[in-house]
């Protein structure tokens, strides 16, 4: 019993380092994870910051709004 014990014991403790790999995938993945979120939630905040002095349109005298602050489709970026 004692031979069959320490088989088993030797075959589970390195049966490990088959999991070891699939670990270091995983980690690797969550790195470049976070990172891609990192980047995004920069983007997200720099475009957030400075959309918060263009929430009002400014007027030029005669009523209008100013050029440099046509919306999208006066532009004719906005396709429907």
């Amino acid at each position: 019993m004692n031979r069959i014990e320490r088989a088993i014991e030797k075959i589970v403790l390195n049966s490990r380092w088959l999991v070891a790999p699939f670990l270091l995938g995983l980690i690797v993945g969550l790195a470049a994870l976070l990172y891609a979120f990192i980047v995004k939630l920069g983007d997200f905040v720099l475009h957030v910051r400075g959309a918060r002095g263009r929430n009002h349109r400014r007027r030029s005298q005669a009523g209008r709004p100013c050029a440099h602050r046509q919306s999208a489709a006066d532009r004719g970026l906005l396709r429907l």
